[in-house]
């Protein structure tokens, strides 16, 4: 409980990627079924 920063930041960092991970999806899903075919 003396390094609340650390806590802070590591759960930041975790949302961030799940964050990330899950706009990427969410665009690829959307460009995928826009262009289903778009990269051969």
């Amino acid at each position: 409980m003396h390094q609340p920063k650390s806590k802070k930041g590591g759960l930041a960092g975790r949302l961030s990627i799940y964050f990330k991970f899950f706009f990427i999806l969410a665009i690829d899903s959307i460009t995928f079924s826009r262009w289903p075919k778009a990269d051969s």
